[in-house]
């Protein structure tokens, strides 16, 4: 399924924020920081908050 351009650049500026090498959406319990070694993915709502967190970012 093609991706909006605003959606594919907004994904590709969150993944800058955690890089982790397997998951778009690494568990971020601990922070951005923890993202980056975690070994579990988010559940459904936190990828649901996390989208709406880069839509609003997206806007500033």
């Amino acid at each position: 399924m093609p991706l909006p351009a605003a959606t594919l650049t907004a994904l590709r500026q969150f993944w800058q924020l955690h890089r982790h090498p397997e998951l778009l959406f690494p568990n971020r319990h601990g922070g951005l920081k923890a993202a980056q070694c975690a070994k579990s993915p988010l559940d459904r709502s936190g990828v649901q908050t996390t989208l709406r967190w880069v839509a609003q970012w997206m806007e500033k």
